[in-house]
This record gives C-alpha cells, structure tokens and sequence, in this order.
C-alpha cells in the first residue's frame, strides 16, 4: 500500500511542478543582467559631478524605466514666504520619508507623462511615502509637497526624464536598453540603488536593482569624518581657515594699495 500512495503522490506533484515551471517562464524571460559603470563613484577634491551608464537586455516589444534612489532622510526645510515685496524666511517644515536622490527615466514617453501608469513611477509614487510636520495644515500637504519638488530639483536631486532610454535590437528575441543620469556635485556619500523595471502592456514583468556605492576620499573625506565624530575640533578648524584666509585676503590687498601709491607718487 506505501508504494501505491508515494506513486500517487509523484503523478500528482509532477504535474504542478511543471505548471508553475510555465506560469513562472515569463518572468524568467524578462529578467536581465543590468550593468551600471560605474557602480563605485569616489568624492575628491575636485569632484564635481559624474556620468554614470548603464545597460540592460529586455525581451523584445517591452519598455523599461529605470530608477535611482538614495534612501530616505529626515531633514527640516525653510519655507520662503513674501512680506511687503521681499522674501523671507518662514516656517520651518520636517520632511520624513523623502529619498535623497530620486531620478527617473523611461523609454516610452507616455510611461513617465500619461496617467495611470505613471502615478506608479513618477513623483506621485514618492508622495504616499512623504510626511511633513510643522506649524501647518493638512490642507497645505499638496501644496508643500510641490515646493519640495521644486527644491530638490532646483538641486539637481530630483528629476524626471521620459523618453530618455533608448531601446534596440538585439540578439534574438531580445533588445538592448541603455541610457545615463549625472550625479549630481552635491551627492552625498552612501549606498544608493539603480532600479530597472521591464514593462509590457502597462504591467511590470521584472524589476532587478543593483547597488551605486559613493564614498569620499582625500581631503573631503578627512572633512566629512572630522565633521562627524569630532565636531569641535572641526568648528576651530573652520574659523581657523577663516581668519587664516581673511589676513591672506588683507595682506594682497595692502600690497595692491602700496603699489599704486608709489606709482602714482612717481607719475607726479
């Protein structure tokens, strides 16, 4: 009787197995090896911004759009406000929730710019995630939100870029998708995530992330860590640096002040 039932039970979990082999064969064929170059990017001195790329291969006749975003920080903002013809500071707003870096691209305009699809990727999906505390209304949530954005793209941190993949054929059934973003020079160190998102008929089919490490080096990094674990000996440095420049800065301007002196001593 044992080995009729182990039998029975071997006809009936070959059959499953094959099924969810075939339900799970789209998902297979739309996964891909995303390469980002580089994925190691060093803050010198003279850094000042850097190109990144980055390539993948797609199933023929899908879209993609690729993400990349720094983790979510908790930092306070001053509102601007207009008094009396001038601008001046505010409120202060708490923001929680809000990644550090957040760019988008598609290679289907419409992905990033029509709707419903797009409230998944755009900003629209950050929103549901963002929180502000302060001396403000619910009712202004909306409104505060679209500052932000204005903000952090004014920094260069956040941005929006439909069409901005370029898709092509490639071996077999298979495309090849490729595209670039710019870090911005005020990136700050950390773990950040490069994300693609293969898309068919509006419907997300596989989603692969891979890592952007930013690490400082040289002289910026000796700032940065002094900065962090010894922030008193990093604020008599400052002003140190300061008065050291300030004396530099007078002495050249003496020295130019005694020079057309004497030459307007000998002109006479």
């Amino acid at each position: 009787m044992k080995p009729r039932k182990r039998f029975s039970k071997l006809v009936l979990c070959v059959p499953a197995a094959l099924f969810l082999l075939w339900i799970s064969l789209p998902l297979y064929a739309a996964s891909s090896k995303l390469l980002v170059k580089p994925d190691l990017v060093r803050i010198g001195a003279l850094y000042n911004g850097t190109k990144v790329n980055f390539s993948a291969e797609i199933p023929r006749g899908c879209d993609a759009i690729v993400e990349v975003t720094g983790g979510d920080v908790e930092e306070t903002v001053v509102q601007k406000v207009r008094r009396f013809g001038l601008w001046m500071n505010g409120r202060e707003i708490t923001v929680k929730g809000a990644p550090s870096l957040y760019l988008s691209m598609s290679s289907e305009p419409a992905l990033l710019t029509g709707p419903g699809v797009a409230s998944l990727w755009r900003y629209e999906a950050l929103k549901k995630g963002v929180s502000f505390s302060g001396h403000i209304k619910v009712t202004e949530n909306d409104k505060i939100f679209k500052e932000f954005l204005k903000l952090k793209q004014s920094l260069k941190l956040y941005g929006v870029f439909p069409g901005a993949l370029k898709v092509s054929p490639s071996s077999g059934a298979r495309s090849t998708v490729r595209g670039s973003f710019k870090l911005p020079s005020n990136v700050t160190p950390g773990s950040y995530q490069v994300s693609l998102s293969v898309i068919q008929k509006g419907e997300r089919l596989f989603r692969e992330t891979v890592p952007l490490k930013v690490v400082m080096v040289g002289f910026p990094e000796l700032v940065y860590r002094m900065a962090k674990k010894h922030a008193v000996a990093y604020g008599f440095l400052c002003i140190t640096i300061a008065a050291l420049a300030g004396l530099f800065v007078g002495l050249v301007f003496a020295k130019s002040r005694a020079h057309k002196g004497r030459k307007s001593m000998a002109l006479k």
